[in-house]
């Protein structure tokens, strides 16, 4: 009986580590997702920025 205990109190542990563990990587995910977001527009800027100023009219 004692043993059962322990082992649940082990999974309710590592079940606890495993989500500390898990949020700050699931949240730089988004951050790095938002990141190469943000480089696609400057990218996107850049380019129509020097198609516009070599255009030929």
């Amino acid at each position: 009986m004692l043993v059962k205990l322990i082992g649940i109190l082990l999974i309710i542990v590592g079940g606890g580590i495993a989500l500390q563990v898990l949020f700050p990587l699931i949240g730089s995910v988004f951050e790095l997702a938002f990141l190469l977001v943000q480089l696609a527009v400057a990218v996107g800027c850049v380019m129509v920025g020097l198609r516009l100023t070599n255009k030929e009219d």
